[in-house]
Parts: structure tokens; sequence; C-alpha cells
């Protein structure tokens, strides 16, 4: 039964009416949530050695964790004392399941586990909540003391917020963090035998045998609340008297810890500290919960903090320092902007195409139809509108007008195959986004938040320029004038004598056009490997021809320049990464202050309150305010009045800083925001080379590394070399440096398992850096229980290899009889990455980049072959971003498949749909042009090739449905009439949709204040419009290149 045009109208109609209703309930926000697969693992074994704590400890949880089939990648880190170990569970896996069974199977294993060894502790990724999901951001600053701040912000300010609606959690920062601190007297404690080690071991038992952890319960409001679990109430740390904790047992007396120790509660300036014109500050931010409206949330918390302002004590401020809303509503603004202009330029093209107003209002009304039906599937689906999927709706909209027009423009000519020409545009553009599902997740999930509106827009779009707009285009009767076939024979001879010129020339230099084009778009052998590793496939062959030196250093150079074309000035350009671009474009001042390793906060804490004296006193800041960040450095922020903002007083003011930074020691700084930046910041490059190896023995790895780092000192070009275990290439000045002792054969086994920073304190040494043993809950928190000495005092080196010492009761030894110092390590951890230990040498070496390559494969190639089986050594990379490129070439070419398979289907044939294909292949030149100009990486444009490949796509795709469709109808006898008037025909739409969908996506880099989604889009119009010449100069000499040639050479015989 055939469905009339006007129920179909009035279906569509009551679908987009109900789609109205329910947008204004879709929530808003800045970014969509994140979903962490992966689990971490802590546990601590206090007292012991790196290899000690991953023999006992590490490997028995890796095993038994290993075990599990959705286990994706296990990374084990064991340092002194503790062991984390981060395990990344497979994407389908239900998060909530995969750590309840890890759970269990930990509990049947901590019996094995050794005493001393505390129970696991499993934390489980959810969605994001760290500073990206903080919607509205609030300082509260004041006179006073940081703990009378905080208290008077716990009582009034924090109830007051929590009652805000659609806020899941609140996070604070600056706030003075409680500590119960245990500072025991080295004097005391070394006249009864015993070391802090004993202390920290004793109370940690105590309070573990009370305490089975804490779980995170969800109330109907969507906030979190925890639960703290424990045998009794003496695990609250109110109630636990901590003076009569026994610690030792000497001579038949227990040793209380009030014998040897004070208790006492304490403030502490935790990391985040946060000063405003020299007055203590407390930052908190609001998170919204999952399904809240962003935009509600920020008026309810506008109504409530103008409340507070308003009693607040004299001296007192609440001050809104980021919102993150307002980004919202400014890309809301964009997109209407961005929309209405779309909207225009599709009105501009309706009249210019069609010269009526009723095509025109059939183009508007389809549109209003689709955004209808579309928000009715987005509340079904649970959308959240987003950023991303705002900009992906604006893309969905200009492909939407772009297949409406093509619709319209050949509304009468079913039989000539327009319904399958739209088919096939919308079905490349879902199959090629539908390609990113062989990515990785966290790659996916960033080009997901734009292609997966895109392609349920595309879908309804679809189901429009099927049914509605052919029935609306019937009720309004609306028709295009049909070609007859009597009228394919009048124009033979007014076809320009000149297109069958132009077009038999190209066919003629065809054999010129197609290296041309190749050479234009480039060819990858820059992406060739410098050698394979012995044993690969066709190793040997490979490293004979390509692989030699010859090759490598004389002839590569010159094949990389010349053929590489503009591939490979996108591949090798140096792209800086992406910065975040700041919200606040007022005139403002940054500075950065950091101090060495080993000096106390009190020097930081010293030098900023020096910079602060300064400017107190200058009327011409509106504000300056300096944050403690925990891990000696500081952030202080500089902003102007308007009145002094744009004259010389700012460059001023930077010029003064930069005097005072210069003259501070003790201190480095950078500070940025006019001009040119100053730094005296001092780091240590470790090299610019790196060699890592890889093996399933540390010890013996760690030789093997040592040995390399040897033989590369031995060179006079190597400047220096160090063995890490980490790819990073910097570190601070003093940060991470250690000297290992090595045991000889005869070594003490039972002081090969101790920590040597435990046997220094047995010795004598005692450092008041403090201790966090356990956390408790608290006066209604979390308190970290603190162990620190009473004083601080060194032993030398010699001294530590010299006197006597013991262990567990072992005869008295020194370690000078049992080994050496002879290796210095930059990193007491043990990293083991899938059951799988690596190492990486750093040097630096003097030469130019050739000769570097050159040096490093040389000495690869001399080492490899004296590696033990199971042993690897290459040259070391940063995998992380080669792996997402290489997923993203392989989704690329299977784009390019699912491109030609879509086209073969439309066209039944395999030889059009490769033009096609070529096409898109050629439009990725465009991409790389604009991507070099605009330097965007690989990374962030990659949605750009899978967006060209749909667009560009439809022109091609139609010209040729078209020709089919009049070569079916007509016969061979007149292919090349019929293609001229194919060429004719859609010659102006085409044309205009081009340039129509590359105005739409430009309009994203002029409109808008945020480059993080659009300079993406951008490229998209760079391959748009490169691609357009090739649908009037490649596709018809493919598809009748040869019959022109003919044809013009029949004309000038029959001329002569």
């Amino acid at each position: 039964m055939k469905v009339s045009d006007f129920s179909v109208i009035v279906f569509f109609f009551a679908l987009a009416v109900t789609g109205y209703f329910l947008l204004p309930q879709l929530p808003v926000k800045l970014t969509p949530e994140r979903t962490s697969h992966d689990i971490s693992i802590h546990c601590s074994y206090p007292g012991m050695a790196a290899a000690k704590v991953e023999q006992d400890v590490s490997l028995k949880l890796e095993g038994v964790i290993a075990t599990l089939p959705e286990v994706k990648n296990i990374r084990t880190v064991s340092e002194p004392g503790q062991c984390n170990i981060s395990v990344t569970l497979d994407e389908n896996v239900n998060i909530r399941e995969a750590k309840l069974e890890i759970s269990t199977l930990i509990r049947q294993l901590h019996k094995l586990l050794p005493e001393g060894a505390s129970y696991p502790i499993i934390t489980a990724g959810g969605s994001n909540t760290d500073g990206s999901s903080v919607i509205l951001s609030y300082t509260f600053s004041g006179p006073g003391t940081a703990r009378e701040l905080a208290t008077y912000f716990d009582k009034r300010i924090l109830p007051a917020i929590n009652s805000i609606p659609g806020i899941s959690k609140v996070v604070i920062s600056g706030r003075p963090e409680r500590k119960l601190v245990i500072r025991y007297s080295s004097e005391k404690i070394s006249n009864h035998g015993m070391t802090s080690e004993t202390i920290s071991r004793e109370i940690s038992k105590y309070i573990e045998r009370q305490q089975l952890g804490r779980v995170t319960e969800t109330d109907d409001n969507g906030k979190d609340r925890r639960v703290y679990l424990s045998v009794s109430n003496l695990v609250d740390g109110n109630t636990i008297r901590w003076q009569q904790i026994p610690v030792a047992v000497l001579n038949g007396h227990t040793v209380l810890l009030g014998e040897v120790a004070t208790v006492a509660m304490e403030d502490e300036e935790g990391p985040g500290t946060l000063r405003i014109n020299a007055h203590q500050a407390i930052t908190f931010g609001l998170i919204s919960a999952g399904y809240a409206n962003s935009l509600h949330a920020e008026a309810a918390s506008a109504q409530i903090t103008a409340i507070l302002r308003k009693r607040l004590p004299v001296g007192y401020d609440l001050m809104l320092q980021e919102n993150s809303v307002s980004v919202v509503r400014n890309t809301l603004k964009e997109m209407i902007w961005r929309i209405s202009g779309i909207m225009l330029a599709a009105i501009l093209s309706g009249m210019l195409l069609f010269k009526g107003y009723r095509y025109v209002f059939v183009l508007l009304l389809s549109q209003l139809c689709i955004v209808g039906i579309w928000s009715v599937i987005a509340y079904a689906l649970h959308y959240t509108l987003t950023v991303p999927l705002m900009v992906g709706l604006c893309i969905a909209l200009i492909f939407s007008i772009y297949g409406v027009v093509i619709r319209m423009v050949n509304s009468s000519l079913v039989r000539s195959g327009v319904l399958y020409t739209l088919a096939g545009i919308h079905l490349i553009v879902i199959s090629t986004l539908l390609s990113l599902f062989v990515t990785d997740a966290f790659v996916r999930a960033d080009i997901w938040d734009i292609a997966g509106p895109l392609i349920t827009y595309t879908l309804v779009s679809l189901l429009s320029v099927w049914l509605f707009v052919p029935a609306l285009c019937n009720k309004l009767q609306i028709t295009v004038r049909r070609w007859r076939r009597r009228s394919y024979t009048a124009p033979i001879l007014r076809v320009p004598c000149y297109l069958y010129l132009f077009y038999s020339s190209l066919y003629r230099c065809k054999w010129l056009l197609i290296p041309g084009g190749v050479l234009f778009f480039g060819l990858p052998l820059f992406l060739l490997p410098q050698y394979m590793q012995p044993g690969q496939p066709g190793a040997g062959l490979y490293n004979k021809t390509i692989g030699t030196s010859i090759y490598r250093y004389t002839i590569r150079p010159v094949t990389d320049k010349w053929l590489g074309g503009t591939l490979s000035q996108f591949v090798n350009q140096q792209m800086s990464p992406f910065a975040y671009q700041r919200k606040d474009q007022r005139t403002q001042l940054e500075i950065s202050i950091s101090v060495p390793v080993g000096i106390s906060d009190n020097r930081l804490v010293a030098v900023s309150g020096a910079f602060e004296s300064y400017l107190r006193d200058m009327p011409q800041l509106e504000q300056f305010s300096t944050r403690m960040k925990g891990d000696g450095s500081a952030q202080m922020r500089i902003v102007f009045k308007d009145a002094y903002a744009q004259g010389g007083f700012p460059i001023y003011l930077k010029s003064r800083l930069e005097e005072k930074a210069a003259q501070t020691g003790l201190a480095s700084f950078i500070i940025t925001g006019l001009g040119a930046g100053f730094s005296n910041v001092k780091r240590n490059e470790l090299g610019n080379y790196m060699i890592e190896v890889a093996g399933y023995n540390y010890r013996q790895l760690y030789a093997i590394a040592a040995d390399i780092r040897r033989k590369l000192l031995e060179q006079p070009r190597v400047k220096s070399a160090v063995v890490r275990n980490t790819h990073s290439n910097t570190e601070r000045l003093g940060e991470g440096i250690s000297y290992e002792f090595s045991f000889g054969m005869m070594g003490n086994t039972i002081l090969r398992d101790a920590d040597m920073q435990a046997i220094a304190r047995q010795n004598g040494h005692n450092s008041n850096t403090a201790r966090t043993l356990v956390s408790i809950p608290m006066e209604g928190q979390l308190v970290p229980v603190v162990l620190q000495s009473d004083s601080s005092t060194t032993i030398d080196l010699w001294s530590l290899l010299h006197s006597p010492i013991s262990k567990d009761s072992a005869a008295w030894l020194r370690l000078s009889e049992q080994g050496g110092i002879d290796t210095i390590s930059k990193s007491s951890a043990i990293v083991r990455q899938n059951q799988q230990y690596n190492q990486v040498v750093h040097y630096t070496l003097l030469g130019d980049e050739h000769f570097g390559e050159y040096f490093r494969d040389n000495m690869i190639a001399d080492i490899s072959g004296h590696l033990p089986i199971g042993y690897k050594i290459a040259a070391s990379t940063s995998m992380e971003a080669l792996q997402a490129a290489r997923q993203l070439c392989a989704a690329l070419l299977l784009a390019m498949v699912a491109v030609f398979i879509t086209g073969s289907v439309v066209l039944n044939d395999l030889r059009q749909p490769l033009y096609i294909t070529l096409i898109v292949l050629f439009s990725f030149t465009g991409v790389f042009i604009t991507a070099v100009f605009l330097e965007v990486t690989f990374n962030e444009c990659a949605i750009a090739f899978f967006l060209c490949s749909g667009f560009v796509a439809g022109g091609p795709l139609l010209i040729t449905i078209l020709y089919s469709g009049l070569l079916k109808s007509h016969g061979n006898r007149w292919a090349v009439l019929l293609l001229f008037i194919t060429l004719r025909r859609t010659a102006l739409p085409v044309i205009l949709s081009a340039i129509f969908c590359a105005g739409g996506f430009l309009s994203f880099w002029y409109y808008t204040s945020d480059t993080t989604n659009y300079l993406k889009m951008v490229c998209v119009a760079g391959s748009i419009l490169i691609a357009l010449p090739a649908y009037f100069l490649f596709l018809p000499v493919c598809l009748a290149g040869k019959r022109i040639h003919q044809q013009y050479n029949h004309l000038q015989r029959y001329k002569k």
C-alpha cells in the first residue's frame, strides 16, 4: 500500500514538534564525560628495598591479575617500601565486575603475602571528575589565619554550596590539611635499640587490625558519600589511645609509643595553597551531576553566591574565578550565528539554482524538520550537548543542506539514479566514520564526540531527502523540466570546439598528469625504517639494499626531499603540541617559581612572599594571586586594571620583576605574558638519543644497560650517558639521583633484601622528612598519620660503608665487605610492562643527525649479536603517539575501502568507483597543505580525513551516476555529448555546493575564540577546494577521455 504524501508530511512534522519539546531537556556541558577502564592497586611493604618488594609482593599480585582474560596491559612500579600496579582493561568490560573479580583474587592471595605487607588497596577508574569537569570555580579569601578561614568556610559557605541542585561534588583546594603527627625522639629510640621502621610497622599493624576499608555510595541526588568500615570504634582517631600503642618489647618490658614520641594534630599547607592580594584563600570547584544541565546549575549557584556575598564579614570576599559554562554559552551563540550564516548561504544558493521562493521554503522546512527529529533520537540515546557535539551538528547541517540541494535539483530524475546518488553519498559518510572503530579507545573517543552525532544526523537526513522532501515537492507542485531524447541531438554542433581540444590535450598528457598527481601527493618512501631487525621476514634483502649506509646517507635524503610531496611536508613538520588557550584575554603576567630538589619549601614561601610584598602597594594592579603546588613550585598570576592594561606599565613591571628574579638565589623563575619570556630554569638534558633494552631478568637487564653506557662513554663524541627506566628526556636539577649498592657474589643474603635507607638510619642517619603511615577518619574527614623525627642527622658515605651494622639479629657486618658502589642510578624504582623489564640508555652525541643515526645503528647492531635469548634492543622512541598514528592510518585505509565498496554497490561497476576513490585520495593533499599552514598535528586533524572522504565523494558520484544513467538510456553512440550534457547540468550545483560546504567549514575559523575543535574543520575546506578541479578535469578524462580524443581527431579531419 502506497503511503500518501500528506501522511508522510504529517508524520515528519509530528516527530519534529516532539523533538523541539525535548530539545531543552538535554543536558548542557562543556566537555563529554570519559569513563576510564583502568584499575590501580597499591600495596605498602615498609622498610624493604625495591627488589624485595618486587619479589615478594609485586610479582605475586601481577601473576594473579595477568590470568584475567580482559586485561590488556599491566604496568608495575616497585619502589622502596611500596608497589603500584596499573591495569588497563578491555573497553567492553564492566569496570565494577572486573574490580570485584580482582578483589576476589587479591583476597585469596593476601594470605601468601609476607608479614608486614599491607592489604592491597584497589582503586577503579570512573567518569572524569578532574578539573575538566569543573563547571564553576570560586575563590574565598579574607584576613586571618588559614585555619580561621577554613573554619568559616566549612560552617557558612560549604553547606550552602552543597545545596545547589545539579551539583554532584565540590572540589576544594588551598584548605590547610589536618594531619596527626607522631614525632619521635631520635635519642630515645636509639637508646632502646629501635628504628623508625619499627615504630612505622607496629603502628600500621595496630590500625590495620581494626580497619576494613572504605566504600563510596551515591545518594538519590547523585552526590558521593564515603563510608568507613571498621571492626570497632578504635579506628576512629578521636578515641584511639595513641600513647598506649605498644611499639617494641625489650627485656620483658613493653615500650609504649608515648615513651619515645609525642602525638599532636597539626595543620599543613597542602598542595594548591592560594593567596590573593597577600590574603589566604580557598578555591573550590563545582562538578555537575551526570545528566544535569550546566546552565541551570550556573543560574542557581549565582543566586546562592550572591546571598552569601552579602553576609560576608568585612574584609572577606567570594569571587568567581573560572566559568566554563560561559564557554558553553558563547559556543551556543557562535553556533546560532554560524547556523544563521549557513542558512543564509543556502538561501542564496537556492535562489541562484531554483529561481523561486518555493524551493527555498522546502530547503528551510526540511532542515527544521531534520533538527527536530534528531532531537528525539538524541533524547532517546541520552546525548549531552557539549562543544564537540555542537561542532558535529554544524557539520551535519552543511552536509544535510548539500543532500537536499542535490535532491531538489534532480527531483524528477528518479530513473537516472538520483536517489541512489543520495543514498551513496550518505552511506559513504557513515561508512568512513564507522571505520574509526579500529582506532584506540582514547583516540576514538575524541573523534567520536563529533562523529557520533554526525552519523545519527546523517541517517535522519537520508530519511528526509528520501521521503519528506519528495512529498513536500509534490504537494507544492515543484517540478524540474525533464530532458527528452530529441534534445540530445540538437546541441551537437553547439558544443564548443575548445572543450574537445582541452579534454583531448588532457588525455594525451595523461601519462604526465598521473605521475604529477602522485608526486604532488607524495611517495611514502621516507616512512621506510632505517633497517630491519634480524629474524624478520625479508630482513636480509632489505638491509642489503635499503638498509645500507649508501642508500641511507646518500640516496635517501634526495628521495625524501623530492619524492615526498605534500605528505612528507605534513608528516615531517615540527609542530608544537596543542597549547591551552586562556579564556581570560586580559593583560596579565604569570610567574612560575621553583626551588631545587632538597631545598625546604620555606624558601619557596619566602621568595613568593617577597614578590607579594613588592606588588602589594601598586594601585595599577587589580589582583595578584599565588598558588603553592606542593612539589617545590608556585604559580603567581598578576592581573592589571583596565586603565593600565594597554599602557606601558605592564612592560615596565615585567622588566622590574625580571631584575628581581635575576637577583634572587636558590630559586628558578619563568615569567611569561608579555613579549619574550624570561627564564633562568636549569634542567638536565639526559641526552638527544635513546637506546632501549627489554628482557625478563631485571639484574641482568640492568647489567646490559650499564655495559651499553660504558661502551658509549668510551667513544670520544659521547658527552654523557645515563640509564633510566623511562623515556622522559628531562629532569629537574638533582631529581631522582641515588647511589646503587652492588652486592658481590658472597654478599649476605639478609642484607640483600634490606632497604639502604633503613640501614643508614640504623647507623645513625635520621631525617626529619615526614612519612605517611596510614589515613584514618577524624573530625569528619580522612586524616593522614605522619611519622617524623624531632631532629635531622646525616652520615657520610664512607661511614655507611665501613661502620658495623646488623639486620634482624644477624651478625655484625660491614657493607664494604659485601660489595661496593659502582653505579649512579637515576631512579630506584623497578618498572615492568606486561611482565617485561625495560631500561633506556640516554646519551648525548656531538654531531649532526645523520651521523647520530649512523652511530646509534652501528652500536645497536654490535650489541644485538651478543644479547641472551629473549632480550631485545632497539632505538627508543615514544610509542604512544606512533601507535595512535598507525591506528589512524589503518582507519583511513579502511575508509578508502569503504568509499570504493559503497561506490561499487551504487554504480554496479569496479572501474568508476576507482576514479572516485582516487579523487578522494588526492583531496587529502588539501588537508596536508592546510594542516602545515595552520600547524595542526595528525591526531588533531584526523577527523578531517574522514569528513572529506564523504564530502568530496559526493560530487564525482553524482556526475558518474547521472552519466551512467544517460548512457543506459541513449547508448554509447552519444557518449561524448552525454558527458558534456552531464557536466553542464551538474557544474553549477556541484560548484555552488562545494563552495557552500567549504565556506561553511571556513566559518569555524573566523567566528570562534577557541581553536580546540575548529582548525581541523578548516582542513576539510582545503580538501574540498583542492578536489573541485579534479571533478571537471580528472573525472571526464577517465570516463570518456579516449572517445573525446577520437571524436576531436574526427572533427579535425572533417574540417580539412
